[in-house]
């Protein structure tokens, strides 16, 4: 069982939270936030800080290339990226010259330190090559997003910086359909009774105490508990934990959930807005509009080694227009979720953005932008073409990292086939 979870990393590859008894010690402008997709480091404002891109493969660059150049540095500058020869050979079209692309700095700020800032904890400084200095996280640097838009918000291209909250070790945090649950090799946990007495004989055939080891610490949430028969068991914030015995990831009912106990969820899944429905897919679990037709979302990078984003207002629309052949071909093709008038966003999941309807890529000229429905940030789309309920084929992929991809319902087990991260 896995939990896919940031829209680039969620729609393409499975990401757990880490372990650990959480930072005690953090430099003044970062906290941890738990977020709809899970807890991560963020800066004082609240905007989720992010690694930089690590793995070089696929673009031109020997498989294991560390691209951001860590521990302690950053290749995060000021200048525009540029094709390598690879890339140059193979793009079905170049990079204009007369094109101004964003830099990576603009993409992904740095978080920058204070003149008189000191390492703490994990937490290091490192001198950039303009002079100012950069946090890292156990040596990895972190950056903000211009996805981002407001606090708690996880729509960055590159991965989050995941935050430790207390959990014991080889728990995980993770996304389940009911929202944020704690997992243990790859099992749901449940929590009931304060009593360790409560659950025995034919209880435990079908729940497992979620045992401590002798050595076990308490913490603000967890603490280890005496059985009858002297070993020790977890608790969450006073009640046992137990695993299912047998559980089956595909189960709708999320395992049994008998003798009291429930599933232990940190935060509930963020709820669609009311255009959306779910569907079953070849590739399980999907968002829909309300008649079934699959919504899409747009993910591209830029075949640099810098793997810089090519999906935001104002990016080159060769990317976007590439994917259907001309700019009027994409705009019959995909069309996106309109919101109602009097729609609002109810969690930082789902949200509204103003886009051109006919290219997102593109400025919307004045009163001409359409108020759409997004996913993690991301503008979603119909497929005009779409057969019903279930139809995926509105995915495309073009050269070099672009491609529409079919929204995973939340928490699903659903996996698409290019894993970007």
């Amino acid at each position: 069982m896995r939990f896919f979870w940031p829209i680039a990393v969620l729609l393409t590859a499975g990401s757990a939270f880490a372990d650990g008894d959480p930072p005690k010690q953090l430099p003044p402008d970062v906290q941890v936030m738990l977020t709809d997709q899970g807890p991560v480091f963020a800066d004082a404002k609240g905007m989720t800080l992010y690694y930089g891109a690590v793995d070089g493969s696929g673009f031109g660059l020997k498989a294991g290339t560390k691209i951001d150049g860590y521990p302690n540095k950053s290749a995060c500058d000021d200048k525009p990226a540029t094709l390598g020869i690879r890339e140059e050979i193979y793009t079905p079209f170049p990079l204009a010259d007369d094109f101004q692309r964003s830099t990576c700095v603009t993409k992904s700020p740095p978080l920058l330190a204070a003149a008189d800032a000191k390492p703490v904890g994990a937490w290091t400084l490192f001198d950039r090559d303009d002079g100012t200095r950069q946090w890292a996280y156990k040596g990895r640097a972190v950056y903000r997003s211009i996805k981002d838009k407001q606090p708690g918000a996880l729509n960055g291209a590159w991965a989050p910086a995941t935050a430790p909250i207390g959990q014991p070790p080889g728990v995980k945090v993770e996304r389940h359909p009911a929202g944020l649950v704690f997992t243990f090799q790859n099992k749901p946990l449940y929590a009931g009774s304060a009593k360790a007495g409560d659950c025995s004989g034919a209880c435990l055939a079908d729940w497992l105490p979620f045992e401590s080891g002798a050595l076990a610490l308490s913490n603000d949430d967890w603490s280890p508990v005496a059985r009858p028969d002297g070993s020790k068991q977890w608790a969450y914030r006073g009640k046992l934990v137990y695993l299912p015995a047998a559980y089956d990831p595909e189960d709708g009912a999320l395992g049994a959930m008998r003798d009291a106990l429930k599933l232990i969820v940190l935060r509930p899944a963020p709820q669609p807005p009311g255009a959306v429905t779910v569907q079953e897919s070849s590739v399980g679990p999907i968002y829909a509009d309300a008649q079934g037709s699959t919504l899409y979302v747009y993910v591209c990078f830029e075949p640099t080694a810098k793997r810089l984003s090519c999906d935001d207002p104002g990016d080159n629309p060769l990317y976007y227009n590439a994917m259907c052949g001309e700019a009027s071909d994409c705009a019959g093709l995909y069309k996106p979720l309109i919101a109602d008038a009097d729609a609002k966003a109810e969690n930082g999941t789902w949200t509204i953005v103003t886009v051109n309807p006919k290219n997102p890529i593109l400025p919307a000229a004045s009163g001409e932008g359409a108020r759409v429905w997004a996913y993690l940030g991301r503008p979603v789309f119909r497929f005009a073409r779409s057969t019903g309920p279930g139809d995926l084929q509105g995915g495309r992929r073009v050269f070099p990292r672009a491609q529409w991809y079919a929204v995973p319902a939340y928490g699903t087990n659903y996996q698409n086939s290019v894993a970007l991260f």
